[in-house]
């Protein structure tokens, strides 16, 4: 409905929203046996969807990006990191942090995590 993946759809307001409610009524889940038989070794999803004109598309991802078959890259750990702190802290100050989470494994001190991460995000 918005065109992206966003914090806005777990607003409260969009639970009273008639356009939400209608989507959500037309949604099936559906057990798919196949899937589940792979499970653990294998994170699968698939998605089918019906058109108003009775067209059918289909979209599936096994082991998406961050499953242990599909590592993410360093840019794809960082981007993901900042989109998500970015919610509570500045940018500027969510790459200083990042900064300092690369060099754990040299530095091996965790004292400034508490400083940096939850006393400096606003409530």
């Amino acid at each position: 409905m918005d065109g992206d993946y966003s914090d806005a759809i777990y607003m409260s307001e969009r639970y009273a929203d008639p356009r939400t409610l209608g989507l959500m009524r037309k949604i099936v889940i559906i057990q798919d046996s196949e899937i589940e038989r792979r499970y653990p070794n294998s994170l699968s999803c698939r998605i089918e969807i019906t058109t108003k004109n009775g067209d059918r598309k289909v979209a599936s991802v096994q082991n998406q990006i961050g499953h242990h078959h599909r590592p993410m890259s360093d840019n794809q750990v960082a981007e993901k990191f900042l989109g998500l702190v970015t919610r509570k802290l500045p940018l500027r100050h969510a790459r200083l942090v990042l900064d300092r989470l690369w060099q754990l494994d040299t530095s091996g001190e965790l004292s400034w995590m508490y400083r940096e991460l939850i006393v400096a995000s606003p409530s």
